[in-house]
């Protein structure tokens, strides 16, 4: 029974020294550097497969009846730089996203390279989840769960909920 306490003892020690380790290891300013988010990923590479292939199945009649021309290189074209230009604009959201964590339990987070900026309360709860708790006066106090995927002194990746979708989000350690 001793044996039995005495190992209860020492996980308990080390997952509260883990959790205070993360406490540490999380303050500081991190930018995004990548977002994974399958929904979003799908929607790209079915957009990709729709312009690839745009009237390629018709003949130039049936494409003038469809689209309004017979120039699909014209049409395909266009709709290329528009989705160039979506996939440019997420990844510029991303890398336009900071948290800066607080030693004081605050945390600034930034969103388009400084458009949107967020305080927030944070905190890891006993499952190791990171708290954010929004100070800001449009956000009453409504709190996010995001689960702590991997924390080391140069990377942290966070999976993000929202509205029943989740994203995983890669933020690097910036020196100020």
């Amino acid at each position: 029974m001793k044996y039995g306490c005495l190992v209860m003892y020492c996980l308990l020690v080390g997952l509260i020294s883990c959790k205070n380790d993360s406490k540490k290891r999380i303050l500081g300013d991190w930018q995004g550097t990548a977002l994974v988010n399958a929904n979003l990923d799908s929607f790209f590479v079915r957009s990709q497969r729709l312009i690839d292939t745009l009237g390629s199945h018709n003949t130039p009649d049936e494409n003038s009846s469809i689209y309004g021309t017979y120039n699909m290189d014209s049409v395909k074209n266009v709709l290329q730089i528009q989705h160039d230009s979506a996939m440019l604009m997420q990844q510029a959201r991303v890398k336009g996203t900071y948290f800066d964590f607080l030693e004081d339990g605050t945390a600034h987070i930034t969103f388009n390279g400084g458009a949107t900026i967020d305080t927030a309360k944070w905190n890891f709860d006993d499952a190791g989840m990171l708290l954010l708790e929004d100070l800001s006066v449009g956000g009453k106090g409504a709190i996010k769960r995001m689960r702590v995927e991997s924390l080391t002194d140069t990377v942290l990746q966070l999976t993000i909920w929202n509205e029943g979708d989740s994203s995983k989000l890669t933020l690097a350690h910036r020196i100020k």
